[in-house]
């Protein structure tokens, strides 16, 4: 007979309760995995993130020859509003993916559903791995000697990314596969029509500047790799030893690997009390030169430029997406509406300072 519980205070680990989702969720680990003896002994929802809604849940159960296994899991459920809209499944296969790949830590992809009727929506769950990946973590006295080495470790791991050959990850039958010479054709045109889909009015700016992407665009790539799509400080987990998890691969498709660099490099990302730097600690070039040592790949920099202003146009379609929700009254998440206008504009003032640092006679 299959037992279940949901522990309410019951121990030092319990930490809530009587909140639907971690029910549901313990009913799924019953009803649909076959589980017994489940017992929830924590569950909470995370702060963070615009794509995904994210719990910490920590259970146990009962295995088939009767041993008892714990896990402390992260479950990361569609939301009524999103960002941009993401693809779960897409997801969840760069996790399998990466899990055996030495030296590009990742939690270990465990469960994954599309069925909305379980908890509302469609959901998977990971490994939870122990540390934070909020940037404002590494100006604590703890990181004054370790930061750097972190970013150091941040554009290793990117090399080791783009130096993977998608076949053997078993992911040609998962990504569309661009040729060299098209990567970026699929790029824009995808971050273009999010623009379109989500029009809240006149773009004299980014439309310019998408214009002159298409009108000179970059060299062919130098291979088709994996492109985690939103590579920067902030998507990953860190402690005083390291980076111990690559997250949000939602983004994740096969491209031009420098269009991650360049938008690990791009000026979102940077710190106002470091400017000039990526990760808040390596001049571009430095980070370039850690990427090309573990990728075995060279940076065009005519490539680079291009891919750095194109980060300005994806980034405005994300955050323009978020303005359409606001503006049409479908946004339930204030951090989404209130972000979306400050960081829309500000992209389109990169995107300026970007075309005339490349050619300040550019006719657009």
């Amino acid at each position: 007979m299959k037992q279940s519980s949901l522990a309410c205070g019951a121990d030092d680990r319990s930490g809530m309760v009587g909140n639907s989702i971690p029910e549901r969720f313990r009913e799924y680990l019953v009803g649909k995995l076959g589980f017994e003896d489940v017992v929830v002994y924590r569950a909470e929802p995370l702060f963070g993130g615009f794509s995904r809604e994210s719990w910490r849940i920590d259970a146990g159960w009962l295995t088939a020859n009767g041993a008892r296994t714990e896990r402390s899991m992260i479950l990361r459920m569609d939301p009524p509003s999103s960002l941009h809209e993401s693809n779960r499944r897409i997801e969840y296969a760069m996790y399998k993916a990466f899990w055996p790949v030495p030296g590009v830590p990742v939690p270990e992809p465990l469960f994954i559903e599309d069925d909305p009727g379980l908890l509302g929506m469609p959901f998977f769950v990971m490994s939870r791995l122990d540390g934070v990946a909020w940037p404002g973590e590494l100006r604590k006295p703890i990181y004054k000697e370790k930061w750097s080495g972190i970013a150091r470790q941040m554009f290793e791991i990117l090399g080791l990314i783009a130096a993977q050959d998608y076949c053997d990850l078993g992911l040609a039958d998962v990504l569309a596969v661009p040729s060299v010479d098209d990567a970026w054709a699929m790029q824009l045109d995808y971050w273009e029509k999010i623009i379109r889909d989500h029009d809240i009015g006149p773009l004299p700016v980014t439309s310019a500047v998408i214009r002159k992407l298409r009108r000179e665009p970059p060299p062919a790539a130098s291979k088709v790799s994996v492109v985690h799509g939103d590579y920067r400080i902030g998507n990953y987990l860190y402690s005083p030893e390291g980076i111990i998890g690559i997250l949000d691969w939602e983004l994740a498709h096969l491209g031009d690997p420098i269009e991650d660099l360049a938008w690990s490099f791009a000026r979102n990302w940077h710190f106002e009390a470091a400017p000039g730097k990526v990760a808040g600690k390596l001049l571009p070039d430095e980070a370039i030169r850690i990427w090309e040592d573990v990728s075995g790949l060279k940076v065009d920099r005519n490539a680079l430029r291009w891919w750095t202003l194109f980060t300005h146009v994806k980034a405005y379609a994300m955050w323009v997406s978020a303005a359409h929700r606001a503006a049409t009254d479908s946004a339930r998440r204030l951090v989404n509406t209130d972000a979306a206008w400050k960081n829309m504009y500000a992209q389109e003032l990169w995107m300026l300072e970007g075309v005339y640092s490349i050619n300040n006679k550019s006719q657009m």
